[in-house]
């Protein structure tokens, strides 16, 4: 995929986005309860979980959302202070998304109807826009 062309996945409501050029970095998602409750008994048994930003960094950002890579390093350097607030402001939204290569996939967890498709892109380019910034 060339950078900058959008792809929008008919049916799934996904966005494929080729404008940046990332490693598989991380994978960025919304916890919805019942995953967050079997994160809390996994942890309970097993421990910490591995998640880049740990709770005592961020309380109200590792509540709401996980964050997770092969390379800490450059996660940190990607979710700097200003991509850090826009995600906490993002908090109480439902979405996840996935970067590696020059790809960003972008997706609600669910189908969207056609008439969401605008809005949906409009949030991946503001995603885009802000990791892009870098």
């Amino acid at each position: 995929m060339e950078p900058g062309v959008v792809m929008i996945l008919a049916g799934i409501g996904a966005l494929i986005i080729g404008a940046i050029s990332l490693t598989r970095w991380f994978e960025k998602q919304r916890r919805d309860a019942w995953r967050q409750a079997a994160e809390e008994l996994g942890i309970l048994f097993a421990g910490e979980r591995n998640d880049v930003v740990s709770r005592c960094e961020d309380p109200a950002f590792s509540k709401a959302f996980v964050l997770q890579g092969e390379d800490e390093a450059a996660i940190r350097g990607l979710f700097d202070d200003r991509v850090h607030a826009w995600f906490v402001r993002q908090k109480g939204s439902s979405f996840c998304f996935e970067a590696w290569g020059n790809r960003l996939v972008f997706h609600r967890g669910r189908h969207e109807k056609p008439r969401e498709a605008r809005r949906l892109l409009q949030e991946a380019l503001e995603i885009m826009k802000r990791l892009a910034a870098k």
